[in-house]
């Protein structure tokens, strides 16, 4: 984890991506992220009816090597990314 706060939470993950190609032209593929799963944890353990939980993040930037991002709001659950690093 990089940093936490109340309200904001940042992490690296590494080896998220897979890696193909050469040297010259790289294409990192990222999976499906689903976030309803991480509720679903949640909601399972006898507190949970006690407090209110909302694991969707505000957003969410998956940042490649290069800089390149995407970005994604209000999602609770993202798409499998492609970007080519050339």
């Amino acid at each position: 984890m990089t940093s936490a706060e109340s309200d904001n939470v940042a992490f690296s993950v590494r080896e998220f991506a897979e890696i193909d190609g050469t040297d010259r032209d790289r294409v990192y593929s990222t999976p499906g992220l689903d976030f309803a799963g991480a509720q679903e944890v949640i909601d399972s353990y006898w507190f949970a009816s006690l407090v209110e939980t909302d694991l969707s993040p505000g957003q969410t930037v998956v940042r490649f090597p290069d800089g390149h991002e995407e970005t994604f709001s209000d999602q609770s659950a993202l798409p499998p990314l492609s970007h080519t690093v050339e």
